[in-house]
């Protein structure tokens, strides 16, 4: 037996989604060379021209193969442009060459057949000169011996005329049955094969996915940019040859996460570098993976220092409190998180054994530590923390803290300058807010914090200083479009797609003569080791794809790309999509002290009881009533908080495991919650249509 393989989106794919779209980077490239001034409108030209010439070099061939020079030839004299017909020809056969990329499941089949001992010829039909097709195939890793690869543009042959696999059946000497191929051409592969009695198998991993084609669909001053973004993430993506199980995250890695993350981070190098900044800051834990990102889209000479800072909320919300009140101490009880006492001093770095006494005078016995807090009790436990024995141990906690973080701040060089930033997921700037504090009681007033997502109740700027948004929840509202859920389902972006490989920072500590991190355990999950290693290498090399691409310098195209599949898979996920991070655990506490599951199958009950949740909130909020705690509503909105009570945080993704009952009462929310945003224009329709008809009337009438 023999197996043949399909060269082009079989075994090697280009890093951009159409193969036309060569044409317009090769003529882009060349203009660019050529010292005149251009614009789009000569890039399309010459690429146009370049497309029609192959056309005309195919009806003067009706029969057989073109070749590049045939092709070159219905082309003619370019020297006008500033340049040859065989510059232009030699420049489309180095690009073609560079943009080729591997199929990692393709080769890595291949290979396995080849180390069996099994003969592999490629076939192709494509007007390039063989020698260029090998070259791009041995660029990408794959063994090509001598009299194995055969190309119809050298031979005159064609597979989807059958021609072409009849004469390799000649070559190699063997029947039809004896020869087992495999490509992703329905035409030239399937039917071709039949056409000479070969057996043939299609290959479908290669054809662009559905974040992949929505790409395409993007509008753009520049319809090549979008091309080049859709064919980096299928490249990417179709460069993971991991664990089976591991294909539906690869998938998400590449196509969503890494689009959003890239476009961030090159946002952020862009406004960093014109504001003259030396450093930026990625906080942790968030930050691993966009330090990564950062890092592989490459800087230039004036770019900032890239650098890595170990925090989070529990290292700077303590130090930051300089009273006990709780406006200073408002991270105590937040909406959303766990309420129990031993979990609430915890923040404060304090236990429930050393504070027994004052914690049973205001009514906490030792069975009431992991207790969830309502109501009253909220009350008393505010009340036990201004009590006179708490009040004095909080704030000296809180002082020796603050001593060993500004060190720690003084080490990285947060406070020798005005020339720095943070880089973070977001959301509301509380974070932020109590460095701000804390650098302030050093003489630092600077604090200024990238973002990828700032939420709508978030701190005043007057609080944190400056931050920077790259979607900014009030404006996704606005624009109608699907991104806007991703503020509703933080913990995807913050705990899933920016996980990391270390625990949370819980401090500071003085080893030697610097200062270290102290760091919590990180939670053991079956799942996560291999699905973290999965997305950063995915992310990590979609970056470095990008650095390579003339797509680097279109970023608006890329923030749009971004946000459209992103929107898509938090709004809409495919059950598969849905599956492949479901298993992530989500934590709603700074110190990770209760977690459930990313997203899961909801039953009847689980329904019931998510609308008399939000149910419940609405009577509230109509009643004038807030929150337990006032203060919480400066950062956390009341209606429909995940507060993992429910048993899962991504309710699009839980819906997408579930049946039709979930999907429907999906889409009624949605719709209820679209009509409260439109209410206003709703209302005034009826009135409006009836001022029109009146009016219709009386002109009648007159």
């Amino acid at each position: 037996m023999i197996y043949s393989f399909d060269v082009f989106d079989t075994c090697i794919v280009r890093t951009c989604a159409r193969p036309t779209d060569v044409f317009y980077l090769v003529a882009e490239q060349l203009l660019a060379k050529s010292g005149r001034p251009y614009g789009r409108e000569e890039v399309s030209e010459l690429a146009l021209a370049r497309a029609l010439a192959e056309k005309r070099a195919h009806k003067a061939t009706p029969r057989g193969e073109i070749t590049l020079t045939d092709i070159y030839a219905e082309l003619g004299d370019l020297s006008a442009w500033g340049f040859s017909a065989q510059e232009m020809r030699d420049a489309e056969v180095c690009f073609e060459v560079a943009a080729m990329r591997p199929v990692v499941p393709i080769r890595t089949r291949i290979e396995a057949l080849q180390r069996a001992g099994e003969r592999v010829v490629f076939i192709s039909d494509m007007y390039l000169p063989e020698s260029a097709v090998r070259e791009m195939l041995l660029s990408c890793g794959y063994s090509v011996p001598e009299g194995t690869l055969y190309v119809s543009s050298e031979l005159n042959l064609t597979k989807r005329a059958g021609g072409l696999f009849k004469h390799v059946l000649e070559e190699e000497g063997i029947p039809a049955k004896e020869l087992r191929h495999c490509g992703d051409g329905v035409e030239s592969d399937i039917l071709g094969a039949r056409k000479a009695g070969v057996g043939a198998e299609i290959v479908t991993v290669t054809q662009l996915n559905r974040f992949e084609r929505a790409m395409l669909n993007v509008p753009s001053t520049t319809p090549w940019a979008t091309s080049q973004l859709a064919g980096i993430a299928r490249a990417t993506r179709l460069s993971f040859d991991g664990e089976s199980e591991m294909q539906g995250s690869a998938e998400v890695a590449a196509s969503v996460v890494a689009p959003l993350l890239t476009g961030f981070v090159l946002w952020v190098l862009r406004d960093a570098q014109a504001r003259g900044l030396k450093r930026l800051y990625f906080v942790a834990r968030d930050g691993q993976v966009l330090h990564k990102v950062a890092e592989a889209l490459g800087t230039g000479v004036d770019a900032p220092e890239l650098r890595y800072l170990y925090g989070s909320r529990q290292a700077w919300y303590a130090p930051s409190a300089f009273a006990v009140d709780r406006d200073e101490l408002e991270f105590v009880l937040m909406t959303g998180q766990s309420s129990a006492p031993r979990h609430n001093l915890k923040r404060v770095n304090l236990t429930p054994e050393a504070l027994e006494i004052p914690l049973l005078r205001h009514g906490f016995p030792k069975s009431a530590w992991e207790t969830q807090l309502e109501g009253e009790a909220v009350e008393r436990f505010w009340r036990f923390i201004e009590d006179p024995e708490v009040a004095p141990l909080i704030l000296a906690e809180a002082e020796r803290a603050r001593e060993v973080a500004l060190a720690y701040f003084e080490q990285e060089g947060l406070l020798k300058d005005a020339r720095w930033a943070l880089v973070d997921v977001g959301w509301t700037l509380r974070t932020q807010g109590s460095l701000h504090k804390v650098l302030a009681s050093a003489g630092q007033p600077h604090t200024l914090g990238y973002y990828l997502g700032v939420s709508k109740t978030r701190f005043s700027s007057r609080a944190y200083g400056q931050g920077r948004a790259y979607l900014l929840e009030e404006a996704e509202n606005d624009s109608g479009a699907q991104i806007r859920t991703l503020f509703e389902n933080k913990g995807l972006i913050d705990q899933v797609f920016t996980m990391a490989d270390h625990g949370s920072t819980r401090g500071y500590a003085r080893v030697g003569e610097g200062l270290e991190p102290v760091l919590s355990a990180l939670p053991v999950h079956p799942k996560r080791e291999v699905f973290l290693r999965t997305v950063h290498e995915l992310v990590s090399r979609f970056a470095e794809e990008l650095a390579k691409s003339p797509v680097r310098d279109c970023e608006p195209e890329l923030r749009a790309c971004a946000r459209l599949v992103t929107g898509m898979l938090i709004a809409q996920p495919t059950r598969s999509e849905a599956r492949a991070l479901a298993w992530a655990p989500i934590s709603d506490d700074p110190n990770e002290l209760r977690a459930a599951q990313l997203a899961r199958p909801l039953s009847p009950g689980d329904l019931f009881t998510i609308a008399r949740d939000v149910l419940s909130r609405v009577r509230r909020q109509r009643s004038g009533g807030r929150a337990d705690n006032k203060a919480d509503n400066r950062t956390v909105p009341t209606l429909f908080y995940k507060d993992l009570s429910w048993g899962f945080s991504w309710l699009e993704g839980s819906v997408a495991l579930s049946g039709p009952v979930a999907k429907l009462a999906l889409r009624s929310f949605r719709t209820l919650q679209g009509v409260n945003r439109e209410k206003k224009a709703l209302a005034s329709k009826p009135f409006a249509l009836w001022q029109d008809v009146k009016g219709r009337f009386r002109g009648q009438r007159g």
